[in-house]
């Protein structure tokens, strides 16, 4: 049986992460950039189930559990590149709190995809290119570092009104 779609969008909006990992090659003259998505549970069950509907990679996680017994194993899935902008596109229309994260991600993958010749065959365009990785880069950690200011320490919901 398959997951709801909304389901993974709402369980992804809590516990899931979405990346942009960038590094440079030993020996050679570029930097790499590459979107990554996934999510960590407990719940064996569950994360078995995204990678048999969603593709990607499982992996578990006892780190915590072996310096500290009553910690539990978190199992992580994860994808890559394609794969993960299609994922995020397949649950963007449910997403709330990823919604703009998710959307500069799904806008860096396809810069990605559609300059991938562009390094090797047309060189003058590196530094264009660069910039506007760089650009979407620093747009992503300035997403993830908003946080929302409670007055007062009180429920924002309440405060609100």
């Amino acid at each position: 049986m398959e997951l709801d779609i909304r389901y993974v969008s709402g369980l992804f909006d809590a516990d899931g992460w979405i990346t942009i990992n960038k590094w440079a090659h030993p020996g050679r003259n570029y930097t790499r950039y590459q979107l990554f998505v996934g999510l960590g549970q407990v719940h064996y069950p569950l994360i078995k189930q995204l990678k048999d509907q969603f593709g990607g990679l499982l992996h578990r996680n006892d780190s915590a559990h072996k310096r500290k017994s009553s910690c539990r194993i978190c199992y992580m899935w994860r994808l890559s590149s394609k794969d993960a902008a299609a994922f995020l596109g397949r649950i963007e229309p449910w997403l709330v709190v990823k919604k703009p994260q998710a959307h500069l991600a799904m806008e860096l993958q396809q810069h990605i995809t559609r300059h991938a010749s562009d390094f090797k065959y047309r060189p003058h365009l590196r530094a264009e290119l660069y910039e506007y990785r760089e650009n979407v880069l620093a747009k992503m950690k300035a997403l993830k570092a908003y946080s929302f200011d409670v007055p007062n320490g009180g429920d924002p919901i309440l405060s609100a009104a």
